[in-house]
């Protein structure tokens, strides 16, 4: 079993084997050998001292709460009190035959970076999506406001233009009655003389 244990500890995940009693004795980390991972009713301490199967060994409890469960099994662990990550994906396979229980136990922490980091990325895309449509409501508007004053000038042009006209056609008017001999120069405009 030692080679097993040698082969797992190239796993980036703990890897854990418990008897029925949920004592680990099987670990991908030393470390965790002889945690209980469930209590020991005293029942099962008074078997266990009675068989002898971890004489010399300090039986020591792990203090793991759920944090939240998956219906695929798996659950969502803090542990305390080890140097594993803090917050571990659980999940465990009953080998029923042996009486044993396969627990994998998955650090979370780069998961939880990866969404952390995809949240700032889709807040970034989200702010410059959001400054982009500022950008162009404020360049629509711009060009609504310079279309108005276009048009407003090209109304205030036609509207001098055709001022322009009419006191140009009284101009000529008035010229023409005077070449006429007739004195009808009160039709011009004040401050125009006729020469």
């Amino acid at each position: 079993l030692e080679g097993l244990e040698r082969t797992w500890r190239g796993s980036p995940d703990i890897v854990l084997v418990t008897d029925r009693d949920g004592i680990v004795f099987l670990a991908s980390d030393p470390s965790w050998h002889y945690y209980e991972l469930r209590p020991l009713s005293d029942s099962e301490r008074t078997v266990l001292m009675s068989t002898r199967k971890y004489a010399g060994q300090t039986l020591r409890p792990l203090a793991a709460h759920r944090v939240e469960s998956y219906d695929s099994g798996g659950v969502l662990a803090q542990i305390e009190g080890h140097a594993s990550p803090p917050v571990v994906l659980w999940s465990t396979l009953e080998l029923p035959n042996e009486g044993w229980t396969l627990n994998l136990l998955s650090d979370v922490s780069a998961a939880t970076r990866a969404g952390h980091a995809a949240g700032l990325i889709a807040a970034g895309a989200c702010l410059t999506l959001m400054f982009l449509g500022l950008f162009l409501q404020q360049r629509w508007r711009l060009a609504r406001l310079r279309k108005r004053s276009r048009e407003e000038l090209e109304q205030l042009v036609q509207q001098h233009t055709a001022d322009l006209r009419n006191a140009q056609d009284s101009l000529v008017q008035a010229a023409s009655l005077a070449s006429k001999g007739r004195d009808s120069l009160e039709h011009l405009p004040q401050g125009v003389s006729v020469v």
